[in-house]
Formats: structure tokens, sequence, C-alpha cells
């Protein structure tokens, strides 16, 4: 018989991280990237916004 001494973490309910996340990127897109995202100093590292512009639409067959 096996004993957990240790119980899983908890995670916040799936709404509110999503919730938390979609205002964390309102906040740094309104602000162009001024906050929500750290910068780089000589004793640690920063946090840039990477963006993408995507995979062309596949054509569909006939």
């Amino acid at each position: 018989m096996t004993m957990q001494t240790e119980s899983d973490p908890r995670l916040p309910p799936r709404w509110f991280v999503r919730l938390f996340w979609a205002v964390h990127r309102a906040v740094v897109t309104v602000t162009r990237g001024r906050l929500g995202l750290w910068p780089a100093s000589d004793l640690r590292w920063g946090a840039m916004r990477v963006t993408t512009v995507g995979r062309p639409p596949v054509p569909s067959g006939p």
C-alpha cells in the first residue's frame, strides 16, 4: 500500500486563469508593452512580446 504524504497542488478555476490572461494581454497591448512585461537588467533576464504573422490558409479541395 502506498501512502501519499503530499497532495497535488491546487490550481485556480480555468475561467479565472483565462480571464487573468486576457486582462494581462489587454494591459500589455493598451500600454504598448510599458506595463505587464519587465525589462532586462544586469542581474536578470527580461520579457519580450513576440508576434507572428501566422500561416496562410490552406486551399480547400474541389
